[in-house]
């Protein structure tokens, strides 16, 4: 996940900006490995706190939120 959102919090907090990164829950045919689709709520849980624990030094770092409220809220426990 590092990878992919150093690039962005760097540029966010060059411009003093928070940024909070999304994650998405919805069936993503384009790039399947990108979501969370077909997970359980407790290996989201898992992954967020490990982004939380990596991301937590950079500075616009302000958390992660859910793109798509429907399909998150269909995830099993």
């Amino acid at each position: 996940v590092h990878a992919i959102s150093a690039a962005m919090l760097s540029l966010a907090a060059a411009h003093r900006k928070p940024m909070r990164l999304a994650i998405e829950t919805a069936k993503d045919r384009a790039d399947p490995q990108d979501s969370f689709y077909g997970k359980t709520l407790k290996a989201v849980a898992n992954t967020l706190e490990a982004i939380d624990e990596n991301e937590a030094r950079a500075p616009a770092y302000a958390g992660t939120s859910v793109e798509d409220y429907a399909s998150w809220a269909k995830l099993k426990p």
